[in-house]
């Protein structure tokens, strides 16, 4: 599995990185990071964008005002193209915001042949500490969430 480090910052957002795609096919983006609000019982959002297209939203509720949160980590699977893309991550929410104090991560993993082999596939691949990759029908990959979380 070859990995792409595309963000690795801190605040404040929006922030926007352009990357080069090496190869077509199957890839994971994982993306973490924090945010914080200024109002009460309010979802803290991150909106994840290849390309200008909205690809994913991590998001938690905050009850506490003027507390950095770690949002959960997203797990973005999709096909992915050769050449120059660019990733962007704005905040959402009520009273929502970021700073120097939060910081941002987003790494591609890209899936390669070598590592999507038929007898690799018929058994479960580990992606990360909570998800895990099955075979799909006639050979394809999906990224499904497993029912318990997974203990490495």
């Amino acid at each position: 599995m070859q990995v792409l480090q595309i963000i690795n910052q801190p605040g404040p957002l929006p922030i926007k990185a352009e990357f080069n795609a090496p190869l077509d096919g199957p890839a994971l983006l994982v993306v973490t990071s924090s945010l914080w609000t200024s109002v009460t019982h309010t979802p803290l959002q991150l909106f994840v964008a290849l390309g200008g297209n909205q690809i994913a939203t991590g998001q938690m509720w905050s009850n506490q005002v003027g507390t950095h949160r770690v949002l959960p980590t997203l797990f973005i699977g999709f096909s992915l193209t050769f050449g120059q893309h660019t990733l962007g991550l704005t905040l959402g929410g009520s009273g929502v915001t970021s700073d120097v104090n939060d910081i941002f991560n987003a790494s591609l993993d890209l899936l390669t042949e070598d590592l999507l082999t038929e007898d690799l596939l018929t058994e479960d691949l580990l992606i990360g500490e909570h998800w895990r990759g099955k075979t799909g029908s006639a050979g394809g990959f999906s990224i499904e969430q497993p029912t318990a979380p997974m203990h490495v």
